[in-house]
């Protein structure tokens, strides 16, 4: 092997490094995993309610565990709805038709006169380039959810779905710029059938920050060109 090509193979493996260590310092936010009722807002995550699609979001205030679930509503009124809610219990659970499995994430939209939107909401802590992906899954087997789930950025929808039925499912995998302290909300509101029953709809989602070329990296995907051009012709 010449001089060129151990010069080439030093290059890439420091390039890899540096691109594999920029990788894992990257923050993976998760919507599920990160979930606590020990505060609201709760780092990057704040959960509430809105009247309208898009409209000012109202904090929860309210929380509470029941059989294993941890919930963060706006009231104990109308079963407890809006709310978010996570089974913490180790095992699935079923209750009113509704099966939860263990460490599902899930909201429900307000079942009272207004039918509120519930809003789980990421709040940027700096100006970064996100990857979001993840699925809204029907959890009610009793009337079958019913809702329409969105997906907004400072209160304007970048992804919209409905989840209609028992095990429906809205998967999604999109890129969004977000500068610090910019808003992305995963939001549940009354599907097709505008009942206030039976609308338990599960999120599972990350988002996680779209790693930027190293220096290094970038030198590397010069350095064929550059050896290209540099190269000088054969005297004849």
């Amino acid at each position: 092997m010449n001089k060129t090509a151990l010069f080439a193979l030093a290059l890439f493996t420091a390039a890899a490094t540096a691109l594999y260590s920029d990788c894992k310092a990257l923050p993976i936010y998760d919507v599920a995993g990160d979930f606590s009722t020990n505060s609201n807002p709760n780092g990057v995550w704040s959960y509430g309610y809105s009247a309208t699609l898009g409209g000012s979001m109202t904090l929860h205030q309210e929380t509470g565990v029941e059989t294993g679930v941890l919930e963060f509503r706006r009231t104990d009124l109308y079963g407890g709805a809006p709310g978010v809610y996570k089974n913490v219990s180790g095992s699935t659970l079923v209750n009113q038709g509704v099966y939860v499995a263990p460490g599902q994430l899930f909201f429900h939209p307000g079942i009272g006169p207004t039918g509120e939107f519930d809003i789980i909401r990421f709040t940027s802590p700096e100006d970064d380039l996100y990857d979001v992906a993840g699925v809204f899954t029907g959890l009610d087997s009793m009337y079958g959810t019913s809702t329409y789930v969105h997906i907004q950025k400072n209160g304007s929808s970048i992804w919209n779905g409905d989840v209609e039925g028992f095990g429906a499912t809205q998967s999604f995998n999109t890129t969004v710029q977000l500068n610090a302290g910019d808003r992305l909300d995963f939001v549940v509101g009354l599907g097709q059938r505008q009942s206030p029953l039976g609308d338990s709809t599960g999120v599972d989602a990350t988002i996680s920050v779209v790693p930027e070329p190293s220096a290094l990296g970038l030198l590397l995907l010069t350095l064929p060109f550059s050896g290209r051009f540099s190269r000088r012709p054969k005297a004849s």
